[in-house]
């Protein structure tokens, strides 16, 4: 019985360690977002993690795993307008490469 108990725990603690690396960013997400906002002429402000792919999953059509990598990313273009582009790296998908989840225009900031 302590011996199921014990296998069953290091299953369990192998699984959620393997996700934890699984979504961890990694520095070549950084460098194609900035590279895809750099493309659009955009100045990178501030770039978050997010790990609500639900959000995006529930919205369909598009299709992420639990291990994708999700980020925020506010950029500004020279006339001062705010945007906001929500990209995702789904490592279960053959290319890897990152996909536009959400584009969302925040306004001009002063």
């Amino acid at each position: 019985m302590s011996f199921g108990f014990l296998l069953f725990a290091a299953v369990c603690v192998g699984i959620m360690f393997l996700h934890s690396r699984s979504v961890r960013a990694r520095p070549a997400d950084f460098e194609a977002m900035r590279a895809y906002a750099q493309s659009r002429g955009l100045r990178v402000v501030s770039i978050q993690q997010n790990n609500n792919y639900w959000r995006y999953w529930m919205r369909g059509r598009i299709r992420l795993s639990n291990m994708s990598r999700i980020f925020v990313l506010v950029a500004e273009t020279p006339d001062g307008t705010q945007s906001e582009i929500h990209f995702g790296f789904d490592p279960s998908d053959e290319s890897g490469q990152l996909q536009i989840l959400q584009e969302k225009t925040k306004g001009k900031m002063s």
